[in-house]
C-alpha cells in the first residue's frame, strides 16, 4: 500500500515510518531535502514542496499532484497540515484516502481556545484559564506563576512560563502576533502525561496514555512509560463521540494521582510519536489506515503493559541546552549506550541501528554538532520545527480561504 506522508521532518513522522515502514511504501513530502525520514531502509520515496507557511496554495497543490502521480492509497495527515486537509476535504477524497473529522469538529481541538470551551461543555476537568485579545488586556489580568499561550501555534513555540513582570515584558517583546488571542493558564497539580487514541466516526478503537518521566528540548518527552489511565479513556469517549471524531488524537494533561484527577491543557488533533504505543502494543497509525480498507473497525483497547522508551536525540539537545557542557552530553550517550540511569530497560523511539541502521544518521549528525558546541542545540531544534508546524499567517490563511 502506497503512503504518503505530508511532511517528514517531524518526531511524529519519523516514529510513524518505523512502525509502518516494513508493510508500506512510504512517499514523503517535505521541503527539506535532509529531513529525518529520509534516513532509512525502508521503501521511501522523497518530493520536495514549497513550505505550508510560505505557500498554502502552492503546498496543497504540490500534495494533490503527487497522489496523483503516485497513486496514493492514503494521505497521513501525521502533522498540522491536517487543518489544511481538513478545509480541503471534499477535494482531497475523491482522489485518496483521508481519515480526518469534518472541519468544524478539527477546529474545536486545533484553537487552544475552543478546546477549552469544549471542555467546559462536557464538563471534563482542566486548568484554570482566562482568555485575553491583546497584550494590553494581559497585562491587566496576568498573575505568577502562569503559563501564557497563544490560540494557535505548536507549544513549544507558543507557550511561555512566566514567573514574573520581567518575564513577561520579554515574552511580550519578543511575540509579534498581537493579533492572536491568548491563554492565561494557572500550572496543574500533577505529572505530566500524553493520551494517544484513534476513532471510527465518533467510536473509540484504539487508546493509549504515557507518563512523561524525562523533558527533552523544547518542551517535548525524551522519556515515556505507559501508564493506565480509565478515566482518561472516559473521557476521550466523551469527546470523541460529542464531536464525531474520525481518526488519530492525541491530548496532553497533569495527572494528579491522589484524587485521579487528569487536567487537559493541549489537543493535538492529528498523530503524535506513535512509538511508546506501539511497543505497549498499541498500532496507532495501522488502526488509522485499517479505517480506510475496513468498515466499522472494531474497538479492541488493550491494557499498557507499562514499557518505557526514550528519545536519545531529544535528550541530548536538552543536556546541551540546559547545562552547556560536552562532558554533559558525553555522560548521555554513554549512559544509553550502556542502557544505564534513565536508558535502563527502556526502548529507543526515533533510532534502530537493528532493524534501520541508517537511521542513526541524523543521530550520529546531532552528537557531532553538540561536541563541536553544544550551544548549537537550539538552532537544531528550531530549524527543524518550522518545517512542519504551522505559522500564525498560514492558520489565517487556510482560516479564511
Amino acid at each position: 500500500m502506497k503512503l504518503l506522508f505530508c511532511e517528514g521532518s517531524s518526531l511524529s513522522a519519523r516514529e510513524a515510518l518505523t512502525i509502518l515502514g516494513r508493510d508500506h511504501k512510504i512517499i514523503i513530502c517535505d521541503p527539506n531535502p535532509f529531513s529525518i525520514c529520509r534516513f532509512t531502509k525502508f521503501r521511501t520515496k522523497y518530493y520536495r514542496c514549497p513550505s505550508v507557511n510560505e505557500s498554502v496554495s502552492g503546498y496543497l497543490a504540490r500534495i494533490k499532484e503527487i497522489i496523483v502521480k503516485e497513486k496514493i492509497d492514503v494521505l497521513i495527515p501525521v502533522h498540522e497540515q491536517a487543518l489544511l486537509f481538513a478545509r480541503h476535504y471534499q477535494e482531497l477524497s475523491p482522489i485518496v484516502h483521508l481519515e480526518i473529522p469534518c472541519f468544524d469538529s478539527y477546529l474545536k481541538l486545533f484553537s487552544k481556545i475552543k478546546f477549552i470551551t469544549f471542555l467546559d461543555e462536557l464538563k471534563i476537568p482542566h486548568p484554570k484559564t482566562i482568555f485575553c485579545q491583546n497584550h494590553k488586556e494581559i497585562r491587566k489580568k496576568i498573575y505568577y506563576p502562569c503559563y501564557l499561550k497563544t490560540d494557535y501555534g505548536t507549544a513549544s513555540s507558543s507557550v511561555w512560563r512566566i514567573e514574573n513582570e520581567s518575564d513577561l515584558d520579554s515574552v511580550l517583546l519578543s511575540d509579534p502576533k498581537n493579533g492572536n488571542l491568548y491563554l492565561i493558564q494557572e500550572p496543574a497539580a500533577g505529572k505530566m502525561e500524553i493520551a494517544y487514541a484513534a476513532f471510527n466516526r465518533g467510536k473509540l478503537i484504539s487508546f493509549h496514555c504515557c507518563q512523561r518521566i524525562k523533558e527533552g528540548i523544547q518542551g517535548s518527552s525524551s522519556g515515556k512509560i505507559g501508564v493506565d489511565r480509565p478515566i482518561v479513556k472516559t473521557h476521550f469517549s466523551m469527546i470523541g463521540e460529542k464531536l464525531d471524531w474520525h481518526g488519530p488524537l492525541a491530548i496532553d494533561y497533569f495527572y494528579d494521582e491522589a484524587n485521579d484527577v487528569p487536567y487537559y491543557f493541549d489537543a493535538s488533533p492529528r498523530l503524535v510519536e506513535p512509538m511508546n504505543a506501539f511497543i505497549n502494543g498499541v498500532n496507532i497509525p495501522q488502526d488509522v489506515i485499517a479505517l480506510s480498507y475496513q468498515n466499522g473497525v472494531e474497538s479492541i483497547i488493550k491494557p499498557t503493559k507499562g514499557i518505557k522508551s526514550h528519545m536519545l536525540m531529544m535528550s541530548l539537545l536538552q543536556t546541551a541546552k540546559t547545562k552547556g557542557r560536552r562532558g554533559d552530553v558525553i555522560k548521555d550517550i554513554w549512559a544509553a549506550i550502556c542502557s544505564t540511569g534513565d536508558y535502563k530497560d527502556s526502548y529507543e523511539e526515533l533510532t534502530n541501528w537493528k532493524y534501520d541502521y541508517v537511521s542513526v544518521l541524523p543521530l550520529v549528525y546531532v552528537i557531532v554538532q553538540l561536541l563541536i558546541n553544544p550551544q548549537r542545540a537550539i538552532r537544531i531544534s528550531q530549524s527543524t520545527v518550522k518545517n512542519y508546524a504551522l505559522s500564525y499567517d498560514a492558520i489565517c490563511k487556510i482560516m479564511n480561504n
